[in-house]
């Protein structure tokens, strides 16, 4: 076998190289954008969780509500329920920072009540201290703590004066304190900024008010138990979570979004299949004689169909290496992006910065590229074990209307599966019953992309036929021969006509989501915003 393909099977290759890099570009291109997608997705959920992990501290609950706040009066219920050991208020908003050079980067304020704060968070600086004199950033209504991480970014010193949008419009604070890029100065990619408690709610219009209680339980207190009480005290419209459930309930809110480019990822890696199946069918095609001497020489059928899926398994993974490596660039073009999306869509701030292509990605992607490009030869190479020595010696020409039907050519019943298919998916998607059902909207989209897929190539076939006459009265030979050429190898006109259709499809799709995008915005402010004009600060309007 390992003769057949390096003396046969290689040499094929590099005498085809144009066909050989142009399938293996395919893959590499699918690959890049599903490899990059998948880093961006992982860096993403990374992300949710540092911010988390770093805001709690060693909270074991959190106690949240509406983003609006909630009264500070529920501390008291929440710091006399038993088993609570310490329950540290917090108020919690997202702001603009006004720099020059800032694009309107968001900022996250927290309230902090200094006085109970170090029983969950720590805060940590190269210097002996955060902040010089205490009384000093307390009496101070404008003092803020920020980031060495922000500060170094907007070149921002001790004393440094810089404006946030607030409730109130803008307004100018003070540095008065840095923190090293550790604990909760971690969050949120550094953006992230300190404030006394009584400072925030007076600045953000949250008088009285709190965004949440982190909690931590006594020693030996069944959390779980503790969290049942706290619940059933607070009553409805009031969440009651473990740190690590944020983490999952932030995940799961945008798995949905992440879905979504992953499909659009693998839509991508279909091209560079449908490439490898067509390469793969054209060779048999031109090497019918070929096969049919090797036969002879004694290879078997199982050494035919080895031969075609090792050439195929070789584009693959060249190509799913070189993908892999190419789409660690391509993460960190889009990163930006998509990261960008996601905050704008679910109001929360995301540093995926950390771009990693681990050995277990890289290895998952050879074993993809390489698996997927032995599954798409599969029918082309079966069709080669099928030609007998003596049929292949018979001289016959690569688009023979005689050819056997393969994979590509859509036969009458498939014509036919695929307009019901079609029709399932017009239905569904004509219908409201079907908007409130996922599993429903999933069956909608399988039905519209089969459908296309098996009615695309035969619309196409027929088109070309019924032209044909107006074609042949009055268009150049160069077109009738291109039209004769389509029309008398079926296979290979259907094979590259859903090539082009996959990819048609990606392209349509985005264009589909960004209009869904902007018209659900649209939609939103029309119902939010009655008046004709609205006057208001950026503050009020931030966390909408």
């Amino acid at each position: 076998m390992l003769n057949l393909f390096r003396f046969v099977g290689f040499k094929h290759l590099q005498l085809r190289p144009g066909r050989t890099l142009l399938t293996t570009i395919g893959i590499a291109l699918g690959i890049a954008l599903y490899v990059a997608i998948n880093i961006i997705n992982r860096s993403t959920l990374s992300s949710f969780r540092e911010n988390v992990n770093a805001v709690a501290g060693k909270a074991t609950l959190v106690v949240s509500s509406a983003e609006t706040g909630f009264p500070e009066g529920k501390l008291e219920i929440v710091s006399k329920t038993p088993g609570v050991e310490h329950a540290v208020p917090m108020v919690e908003t997202r702001t603009y920072f006004a720099g020059r050079d800032s694009a309107h980067e968001t900022v996250v304020v927290l309230g902090v009540d200094l006085l109970r704060e170090q029983a969950v968070r720590t805060y940590k600086t190269t210097d002996e201290q955060v902040i010089d004199d205490p009384l000093v950033f307390l009496n101070q209504p404008d003092s803020i703590i920020i980031t060495r991480t922000f500060a170094e970014r907007h070149k921002l010193a001790l004393d440094s004066v810089f404006e946030l949008a607030t409730a109130h419009g803008k307004k100018k604070f003070t540095v008065r304190g840095m923190l090293s890029p550790e604990g909760p100065a971690k969050a949120y990619g550094g953006a992230i900024a300190i404030m006394d408690i009584d400072g925030a709610r007076m600045t953000f219009g949250k008088e009285e008010k709190l965004d949440r209680i982190d909690i931590i339980t006594k020693s030996g207190a069944p959390v779980d138990d503790v969290l049942k009480d706290l619940q059933g005290r607070l009553g409805a419209g009031y969440s009651v979570e473990r740190p690590d459930t944020q983490s999952e309930n932030m995940e799961r809110m945008v798995n949905s979004y992440q879905a979504m480019l992953t499909f659009f990822s693998t839509l991508a890696l279909m091209v560079g299949l449908f490439l490898i199946t067509n390469s793969v069918s054209i060779a048999v095609a031109e090497r019918r004689r070929e096969i049919g001497i090797l036969r002879a020489l004694g290879a078997s059928r199982v050494g035919i169909l080895a031969l075609f899926l090792s050439e195929a398994l070789a584009m693959g993974v060249v190509g799913a290496f070189a993908g892999a490596w190419l789409g660690r660039g391509l993460a960190s073009i889009l990163v930006g992006l998509v990261t960008r999306s996601i905050e704008i869509q679910y109001r929360t701030n995301i540093a995926a910065s950390a771009l990693k292509l681990e050995t277990d990605q890289i290895v998952f992607t050879l074993l993809l590229g390489g698996l997927a490009s032995v599954i798409a030869a599969l029918w082309p190479s079966f069709r080669a074990t099928r030609i007998e020595p003596i049929e292949a010696m018979r001289k016959k020409e690569v688009t023979d209307a005689s050819e056997k039907p393969s994979f590509f050519q859509i036969n009458r019943f498939g014509f036919y599966l695929g307009l019901c298919f079609a029709t399932i998916g017009a239905i569904s998607s004509s219908n409201e019953w079907a908007v409130d059902s996922q599993a429903l909207q999933k069956v909608e989209t399988i039905a519209l992309m089969g459908g296309a897929a098996l009615i695309g190539p035969r619309i196409v076939t027929f088109l070309l036929r019924a032209i044909q006459p107006l074609i042949a009265a009055r268009a150049s030979t160069v077109l009738r021969l291109s039209q004769d050429n389509l029309l008398r190898s079926p296979a290979r006109t259907s094979g590259n006509v859903l090539t082009l259709m996959v990819g048609l499809m990606l392209v349509t799709l985005v264009a589909a989501v960004l209009a869904s995008f902007k018209n659900t915005t649209s939609d939103w402010a029309k119902r939010a915003f009655l008046s004709d004009v609205l006057v208001s600060s950026n503050g009020r309007l931030i966390s909408f």
